[in-house]
């Protein structure tokens, strides 16, 4: 299993988008090398809906059957920060 803070902590992760995944620049039109990063916005709501990735896409998909445990109440989110 997988712990829901691993998969939180890996969403938050900065990642360098290479290849194929290179952005184009609007202003000399070249594709570059960049990164990207997302993270949970602070203060967090009461209710806070998440949804994990269920399907990888290599040369074909296939369903990610990891499991991850989760509290129902006092999920602690501020380890993140």
């Amino acid at each position: 299993p997988v712990s829901l803070e691993e998969c939180l902590r890996a969403f938050c992760r900065s990642e360098i988008l290479t290849g194929a995944e290179r952005c184009l620049c609007e202003k000399c039109k070249l594709r570059t090398d960049a990164s990207k990063s997302l993270c949970l916005q602070t203060p967090l709501p009461d209710v806070l809906v998440l949804h994990l990735k269920r399907f990888k896409y290599d040369f074909f998909s296939s369903k990610i059957s990891t499991h991850v445990p989760f509290p129902l109440d006092s999920l602690e989110l501020g380890k993140l920060e």
